[in-house]
């Protein structure tokens, strides 16, 4: 990569997701604009958390949930959707911090 590389804190976040992501840019030809603060990332954990912890919930009493961001993932994105989108309470940004991408070329 040209602009800047990806550091191998970055490839080896705790959370397997935003890892993948990283891959998958590394592997399109883009570059990451910076880092998360430490601020951002625990409001990370903070929304993932609460998300497990609505499964684990709302799962029959006995089931044993195993930790799967993808499922995560799809509940984020559902009330991302109405957090951000429907009622408009607050950005996309502060609800689930990211970092942008940018083209190497």
């Amino acid at each position: 990569m040209k602009k800047e590389e990806l550091t191998q804190k970055q490839i080896n976040r705790r959370d397997l997701v935003d890892g993948a992501v990283l891959i998958i840019i590394a592997k399109k030809g883009k570059t990451m604009k910076g880092e998360l603060t430490q601020k951002q990332i625990n409001r990370q954990d903070l929304v993932d958390g609460a998300i497990f912890e609505l499964l684990e919930q709302l799962a029959p009493n006995g089931a044993q949930l195993q930790w799967n961001i993808e499922h995560i993932g799809a509940v984020r994105d559902a009330v991302l959707n109405v957090l951000v989108d429907n009622c408009k309470v607050m950005s996309e940004m502060d609800f689930y911090p990211y970092i942008s991408e940018s083209d190497d070329n």
